[in-house]
């Protein structure tokens, strides 16, 4: 039974792909029977050439100089306060920690003798 169905089932895929070709076939011919299109015609009209705009008038800049700058006053420089000197101060002694407990680690049953070295 399942050969059968392996085999119905090839057989569609062949004969869908052979169709197909046939239908590629058929649908080559039909394009090449077609006539040629016709060239492609003018439907609107070229825009004329728009008139040429007049060119915006700029009054003249005044030549008079203008009057020069005043000097910069100088102003006094401002002076900073010394600072402060901090103390000295002293270095902070850090405890000494107690010894971590040692442990023994925990052993596991092996179902078979470990190694031997």
């Amino acid at each position: 039974m399942a050969v059968f169905n392996s085999c119905l089932k090839f057989l569609l895929i062949v004969s869908l792909s052979l169709a197909s070709i046939n239908m590629n076939f058929a649908s080559s011919r039909r394009l090449l029977d077609t006539p040629a299109a016709p060239p492609p015609f003018l439907s609107i009209p070229p825009i004329p050439p728009l008139p040429p705009l007049p060119k915006a008038t700029v009054p003249p800049l005044p030549s008079a100089a203008l009057p020069p700058l005043p000097p910069m006053p100088t102003l006094p420089r401002a002076t900073l306060p010394p600072l402060p000197s901090a103390p000295a101060l002293p270095k902070a002694t850090l405890p000494t920690l107690p010894p971590l407990p040692t442990m023994p680690l925990p052993t596991f049953p092996f179902s078979s003798p470990p190694p031997s070295k």
